[in-house]
């Protein structure tokens, strides 16, 4: 089957739902776009909000990557995600 293509504000926004989801979320935790505040096409990578709990972040990362397929409409997007 194959996956949904997401651009990157929706990627963002799907990865961030996945978070909330996790049962060792913890308020504040977030995932981000990069630069601070671009959106769409200005979006060059993802960023996290924290440097605790990493196993969350990969936990959500690891789930949208398994059901959905980035179509990033900057060339240079940076799909890692890193903190």
């Amino acid at each position: 089957m194959e996956k949904q293509r997401l651009n990157e504000d929706q990627y963002i926004a799907k990865l961030n739902e996945r978070l909330q989801q996790h049962p060792d979320y913890v308020p504040g935790m977030a995932f981000l776009p990069y630069p601070d505040g671009a959106r769409g096409g200005n979006i060059r990578g993802i960023g996290i909000s924290e440097i605790r709990f990493n196993h969350v972040f990969m936990d959500a990362n690891l789930e949208v990557q398994a059901e959905y397929d980035l179509e990033p409409t900057y060339a240079g997007f940076q799909r890692q995600v890193t903190g």
